[in-house]
């Protein structure tokens, strides 16, 4: 939500709020969004990984250093949920969102200190779901430096429809 104030006459404010919010019928198959790029640290690694997924490979640099890797890599669920992060600081959808129905991800190559990630979100596909509210599937592809593909994901969120019926 941006406000907006505005002053008239002796010193009084007016607020006016500009809510953002998208339908399911102005979601358009094939719209791209970019995501920013985000570039990825040892200290975020560490420090993810300790509170969400503690082990060896995210966290601890001599055992890391002995797999395939040779060093620490993110989770990837880290990977997923910053670009997912700065997705969302766009508010595509505003309060056009009722809810996450579901989502799937697929990791192709590991996130290292110092990697730089960037992506773009698609729609996919949208449909109704019922006369309050319908779906759309997005497509989140997010590159390394290297513009090797890190990991895919599709979502599915429920969204509002124009024209439905006030809901309680």
């Amino acid at each position: 939500m941006h406000i907006q104030s505005n002053v008239s006459g002796s010193n009084l404010y007016k607020l006016q709020a500009y809510v953002r919010l998208m339908f399911l019928e102005e979601c358009k198959i094939g719209r791209k969004y970019e995501i920013p790029s985000v570039l990825i640290t040892k200290e975020d690694i560490i420090d993810f990984a300790k509170k969400y997924d503690n082990i060896p490979l995210h966290t601890d640099e001599k055992y890391a250093k002995t797999t395939r890797f040779k060093g620490i890599i993110a989770s990837g669920m880290m990977s997923l949920l910053v670009m997912w992060g700065k997705f969302q600081e766009q508010d595509i959808l505003g309060d056009g969102l009722v809810a996450g129905k579901c989502f799937n991800t697929e990791w192709f190559v590991p996130v290292f200190a110092g990697d730089t990630l960037s992506g773009e979100v698609e729609i996919v596909e949208t449909y109704p779901r019922n006369k309050y509210n319908g779906v759309i599937q997005t497509k989140m592809t997010v590159y390394n430096q290297k513009d090797e593909i890190v990991l895919i994901n599709s979502t599915e969120a429920v969204v509002k429809r124009k024209d439905a019926p006030d809901v309680l």
